[in-house]
This record gives structure tokens, C-alpha cells and sequence, in this order.
């Protein structure tokens, strides 16, 4: 349900900041000053699924509108079945912003952004890989061997955001957002011929593989490294 309402309010959201920027632009907000802005994201250190460390920097190009490069490592993988301590993750993501004009210096600033983003992961996944199998069913098989094979997945997505932000120093600015992402998880597994594999259906990348919608949060502070001269 929260999926659609955030579909809805799409239009809305355009036709309005479009409606903004036909009128003449205001430059007395603090925010406005700001050139260059380096932010670290704490709520996606606690991601229930693979939670990150990511900075990011937002280059304010011209008058309430920005854009943000992101980047980061994979802390930790998290899945009902063991992953193994040996695993490789990054992150990365890019951001067009367009902040709603305030009514006063004084207040919040409201945005509305288009993303894209890519994940890379590497992992260790137990499987079960039988010989001389009849069927897609293990007691079939002459003889069973387990082991952990590498897996390695590539999840790319594209979506918008909706969010607040707010100077609560010359220097420093929090802000957080809420979004709705499309996106597509491509595996990479190495497989033998003449063999059946068997993989578990609770293992981290199976309940995402394919495309799907999915819902974001981000919660930030920045420091502002560069003001407008």
C-alpha cells in the first residue's frame, strides 16, 4: 500500500516543483550557500540485510538544484543461511535533487530526487550439488557433495526520493528521505556440466532476484566543505 502511495504522489510533487521554478528564484535561504557537502548515512549502517558504510558529496550546481555522488563498502551480510566470513560488497549511487523555495530562511527545506544505483556482492553459498541424478530431487542422485561455492550478484536500480533537510549550523545539515526503488538482482554462479545443483531457497539473494519494487530510507548529516564565494 505505502508502494502506490508513493506512486501517487509523483505527480504532485512535479507538477509543483515545475510550477517553482517558472517563478523568480529566492537565494536568501542558508542552504543556498552551500557549494559542496560531504554527508555520511547513518541509517543505512543499520540495514537488515547488508548494511553499509556510505559518504556521499552534493555539489549544488546552480539554485536548489544539486547533484550527489555515492559510494560505500558492504559491512556485513546478513541471511538465514551462514554466508561465511569471507565476502566483497560495494555500493554506489547517484542523485539529481531539486529543493522546494522555502517560505523563510527560517524553515526546513523540502526536496524531490531521481536515482540511480548499483550494488556489487560477493559471497560464500552453501550448495548441494548431485551426480547421476534422475530427477530434481536429492535421493535421486548417485552421491551428494556439499560445499560452499562463490557466488557473486550485480543489483541495479533507479527510482525517487522525497525527503527534508535542514542547516542546523553554518557547517553542519541533517536530513532524511523516504523513496521508492525499481530494481533487478543478475546472479553470477559458476556451474558444471552434467551435474544437478541445489541451492537453498532461504539463502540472501533468492528472495530478491529478478525485478521488484523496493522501498528506501536514508537518514544523513553533512558537513559543508565549500561555500558559495
Amino acid at each position: 500500500m505505502k508502494k502506490y502511495l508513493l506512486v501517487s504522489l509523483l505527480p504532485l510533487f512535479a507538477a509543483s516543483l515545475y510550477a517553482q521554478y517558472q517563478e523568480p528564484q529566492k537565494e536568501d535561504h542558508p542552504l543556498t550557500a552551500n557549494r559542496l557537502i560531504l554527508k555520511g548515512d547513518f541509517a543505512n549502517a543499520v540495514n537488515p540485510k547488508d548494511p553499509s558504510v556510505l559518504l556521499s558529496l552534493e555539489y549544488q550546481f546552480r539554485t536548489w538544484v544539486s547533484f550527489t555522488q555515492e559510494v560505500g563498502v558492504v559491512a556485513e551480510v546478513r541471511s538465514e543461511e551462514s554466508v561465511g566470513d569471507e565476502y566483497l560488497g560495494f555500493k554506489a549511487r547517484e542523485e539529481l535533487r531539486f529543493y522546494y523555495q522555502p517560505g523563510s530562511s527560517e524553515e526546513a527545506l523540502w526536496y524531490f530526487s531521481v536515482n540511480a544505483m548499483y550494488r556489487y556482492l560477493k559471497v560464500d553459498e552453501p550448495v548441494t550439488v548431485g551426480y547421476g541424478c534422475t530427477s530434481d530431487w536429492t535421493g535421486s542422485c548417485d552421491y551428494l557433495r556439499f560445499y560452499d561455492e562463490e557466488t557473486s550478484s550485480h543489483r541495479y536500480g533507479g527510482g525517487f526520493r522525497m525527503g527534508i533537510s535542514k542547516s542546523v549550523s553554518p557547517r553542519l545539515t541533517l536530513e532524511g528521505d523516504i523513496g521508492l526503488n525499481m530494481m533487478y538482482l543478475l546472479l553470477n554462479r559458476r556451474q558444471e556440466e552434467n551435474v544437478t545443483y541445489f541451492f537453498r531457497d532461504d539463502f540472501f539473494f533468492n528472495n530478491e532476484r529478478g525485478l521488484r519494487l523496493q522501498p528506501t530510507l536514508s537518514a544523513k548529516v553533512g558537513y559543508v566543505l565549500m561555500k558559495r564565494p
